[in-house]
């Protein structure tokens, strides 16, 4: 039963390669549209959606662990934004195209994990807001 459930999961994230989630559309730039980022409400922006968010502090301070699912890293990177207000902390992860466009790109999907740093944060305890998840941090 789990390696039919296994095998089922695959195909459904195989059919929705290259599409972000609730877009409809292509993850990254229109093709054509040259390497750098995608500006934030452009066609094809839309935040990246979370598969898992971890937090902790590190010797370089305060972080969040988002991992996601998108293409290969040549051809898909991500722009991450940190915003705070007062206790709540809000990642979002932006969807580049770093690929030329002549450049042929597979549409694969890949479970990806990016760590931003949060910056200093006073002592206290904070939600993390990223991709549709949440989770505490607690700074000492």
């Amino acid at each position: 039963m789990n390696l039919r459930l296994s095998l089922i999961s695959i195909l459904v994230l195989a059919s929705a390669c290259g599409h972000a989630a609730g877009t409809g559309g292509s993850v990254g730039g229109a093709p054509g549209s040259g390497p750098g980022p995608v500006q934030p409400g452009s066609p094809g922006a839309a935040p990246i959606r979370a598969a898992s968010l971890d937090t902790g502090v590190a010797g370089s301070g305060p972080y969040a662990r988002i991992g996601w699912w998108g293409g290969i890293p040549s051809c898909q990177g991500v722009a991450p934004a940190v915003g705070r207000h007062g206790s709540v902390i809000v990642v979002t992860l932006t969807s580049t195209n770093p690929a030329p466009p002549d450049k042929p790109c597979p549409e694969i999907a890949m479970l990806r994990s990016t760590t931003v740093a949060l910056g200093p944060l006073p002592s206290g305890r904070y939600t993390v807001h990223a991709g549709g998840r949440r989770a505490s941090l607690q700074v000492a």
